[in-house]
């Protein structure tokens, strides 16, 4: 087996983001998701990962894809659309 050595990384953070479509409520109370996507890779590119963190997931799908206008939670298994085989 080959030995990995992380030697370039790129991190992207979405920090309490809220939901497209979402109602007009007090702005404290909206739901917010905060997550991260990590790309390691070794000195010549021949081995990449990446990594996504979920730190708070508080709302499934936009209204746009179902979800609850105020919630942002999935009514109709919107949570599922974008985990289908394309």
């Amino acid at each position: 087996a080959e030995a990995f050595v992380a030697e370039n990384a790129f991190v992207a953070t979405w920090g309490n983001v809220t939901f497209l479509g979402i109602s007009e409520m007090d702005l404290r109370k909206r739901p917010r998701n905060s997550y991260q996507a990590v790309i390691v890779t070794d000195a010549v590119g021949n081995l990449t990962f990446a990594i996504f963190n979920y730190e708070k997931i508080e709302w499934a799908a936009s209204t746009e894809y179902g979800g609850d206008p105020k919630t942002g939670l999935s009514t109709t298994g919107a949570a599922k659309v974008n985990s289908r085989s394309l």
